[in-house]
């Protein structure tokens, strides 16, 4: 899968493998820090009484207590494509080293 956004590439990856590197998370403000420093953050939304997050696991477990989620494709392409133009926290490695792995 790839996904262009202002004719840049955001995401490129086998489906399964980009589904399986992404969470959304739902939690108290107090572990955001935490969990922000493993993760990168794709979209976030907040109230006085919790955070939800759709991340990408960096290779590790959220930390912090978080209830967990899988994300499914029909989440995880509007999240890449409503972030803000320049936000490159979150893009994957280039196609052709995805293709090696």
């Amino acid at each position: 899968m790839v996904i262009l956004a202002q004719g840049q590439v955001e995401l490129a990856g086998e489906i399964e493998g980009l589904l399986d590197s992404h969470r959304t998370l739902a939690g108290g403000q107090s572990d955001r820090a935490l969990l922000e420093r493993d993760t990168s953050v794709i979209r976030s939304s907040h109230t006085p009484a919790q955070t939800t997050m759709l991340v990408k696991l960096n290779g590790r477990p959220a930390a912090g207590q978080w209830e967990e989620h899988h994300v499914g494709l029909e989440e995880l392409g509007p999240a890449y494509l409503s972030r803000p133009v320049g936000d490159s926290s979150a893009r994957l490695e280039p196609v052709e080293a995805a293709k090696r792995q």
